[in-house]
């Protein structure tokens, strides 16, 4: 089986097992609308590179055909992690903090805390990468052990390097895959403020993260950035999204917070869709329009046109899925007798659904997480 032992700290009082490790898939698929001018309806993936720079694996090297499993081991200070880590803080005091022997010969593995992860990455590392020491473990009877599953190793590495001050063995560069890598290390053991300094020194290291940010391919975490990541988030997936069907988040620890962004992207479509309904219905029944009856009916029947060319404009209780807030307004503004003399009137189709989407513009702008109220859905 092979094996490797880092010793981030050589005195340190405990051994952070790693099994299956680089298991996780931490980048999700993003289907996006075909371009204008695709012959094809369907959605097709975004293929924006996340992996450009290369990043060492952290897996120790093996023989051809060797399928043992990898384990991984971290000699750590117990305290560093306990001051850094409110979850470290909580299974290192909790009941099983008794200490237990290591043996080096043969390391029982407390399982306490595991997941299950899909995806692999077998790149060895480098000769001068991250060479881990060969000393022997001690029989010092106050080191203790934990296990985890299927982090990067190399990712996991860094975080307990920066959790200890070992910053001049870190990366100033990283590839964006590794950025998530170390993103769901950081949300899971609420490391994230350890991690904060080095988080913006990579978020503005490389041309690979800017061109990331303008598309539609963001990893959901707390570890740099809050105020831009919420803004980004907020715009992506609420104005810009067009549903959870169309992404695959996988290992990626998002989707509490992208299922909150998509109620408020429903509830924004949603509140478009009865403004234009109720518009409709009034401007049958001239309450609204201080115009003829001729122009109310030349308004009404290319309502009715446009109604009929974009269905989507006339869902009230959908799921809205293939259909970007963004979008919406286009055709709403689309939407009218663009061509009459009265177009910018203010009992015109524009003018008068303008104040429901300035209120919805300027909460997006806002980043609120409180967009709009939310509406029942049965």
């Amino acid at each position: 089986m092979p094996s490797l032992l880092h010793e981030i700290d050589p005195d340190g009082d405990l051994i952070v097992v790693l099994k299956e490790a680089n298991t996780q898939k931490v980048i999700p698929d993003v289907y996006l609308p075909p371009r204008y001018g695709s012959e094809s309806p369907d959605f097709v993936l975004d293929d924006t590179p996340v992996n450009a720079s290369y990043i060492p694996s952290g897996l120790p090297c093996k023989e051809k055909g060797d399928d043992s499993p990898d384990v991984i081991r971290f000699r750590v200070s117990s305290r560093q992690l306990m001051l850094n880590s409110e979850v470290f803080k909580k299974m290192l005091s909790g009941p099983w903090k008794e200490s237990q022997p290591v043996d080096p010969q043969h390391l029982s593995l407390q399982e306490m805390h595991e997941g299950s992860y899909a995806d692999s990455s077998s790149d060895s590392l480098s000769p001068d990468e991250d060479r881990p020491s060969n000393r022997p473990l001690s029989h010092d009877p106050c080191i203790r052990e934990i296990s985890a599953t299927g982090w990067n190793a190399h990712a996991l590495l860094t975080v307990f390097r920066i959790i200890h001050g070992q910053c001049s063995e870190v990366r100033t560069w990283v590839n964006f895959e590794f950025f998530a890598h170390v993103a769901n290390i950081a949300n899971y053991y609420r490391c994230a403020g350890a991690l904060s300094l080095a988080a913006y020194l990579w978020l503005g290291s490389s041309n690979e993260f800017h061109d990331l940010r303008q598309s539609q391919r963001h990893d959901g975490w707390e570890m740099g950035g809050d105020i831009q990541f919420k803004y980004v988030a907020t715009y992506s997936v609420v104005k810009g999204g067009h549903g959870l069907s169309y992404i695959e988040t996988y290992d990626l620890a998002i989707g509490e917070l992208l299922s909150t962004l998509e109620t408020k992207r429903w509830n924004a479509i949603h509140t478009l869709t009865s403004a234009l309904s109720d518009m409709k219905g009034k401007m049958k029944r001239y309450e609204l329009c201080c115009m003829s009856r001729k122009y109310i009916a030349a308004v009404i029947g290319l309502l009715e046109l446009n109604f009929e060319e974009h269905p989507e404009l006339t869902v009230e209780y959908g799921n809205y899925d293939g259909l970007s807030l963004e979008g919406f307004i286009e055709k709403i503004q689309e939407c009218g007798p663009g061509e009459l003399q009265y177009d910018m009137h203010l009992c015109s189709p524009k003018s008068l659904v303008k104040d429901t989407i300035r209120k919805v513009e300027e909460e997006i702008k806002r980043g609120h997480w409180s967009l709009l109220p939310l509406v029942n859905r049965d």
